[in-house]
């Protein structure tokens, strides 16, 4: 499959998530932009390995087509989600031997669905204390 985005805008990208990152209080994590676009429709997508401290971020192919504030309150938005990922993943790993799998899986969806909703409300309050991308037209 083709990369989502050019190799000139994935470095661009790239340097602009360090960015972010480190101003989120993000500095000791490894951002990597994924080549694939994210899957089922999503806008963006994020994974971490905790114990690494690495984020995997994958970006839709119109990424670059996008306005450019939203693209950095996507951007916040997925960065936002790695300070809560240790409390999401320990959900997933223990709940199903402590309650069973459908408890786990009602309780983890539930954590999951109101995580969007802060993590959300939380990106569109302090984007745009941020930088806005170095491509961004002034």
């Amino acid at each position: 499959m083709r990369a989502t985005l050019s190799p000139k805008w994935r470095r661009q990208v790239g340097a602009y998530l360090r960015t972010l990152a480190d101003a989120l209080g993000l500095r000791d994590w490894t951002i990597h932009i994924a080549h694939d676009p994210p899957r089922d429709g999503q806008s963006a997508r994020m994974e971490t390995t905790s114990l690494r401290r690495h984020v995997t971020i994958w970006l839709p192919r119109d990424f670059p087509t996008v306005d450019p504030a939203e693209q950095r309150q996507t951007l916040v938005h997925e960065l936002l989600h790695v300070p809560v990922c240790d409390i999401r993943d320990y959900l997933t790993d223990v709940l199903p031997d402590l309650l069973g799998k459908p408890a786990s899986l009602a309780i983890t969806e539930h954590v999951r669905h109101v995580e969007e909703l802060a993590v959300d409300q939380v990106a569109e309050a302090i984007a745009t204390l941020l930088p806005m991308p170095p491509w961004a037209k002034p």
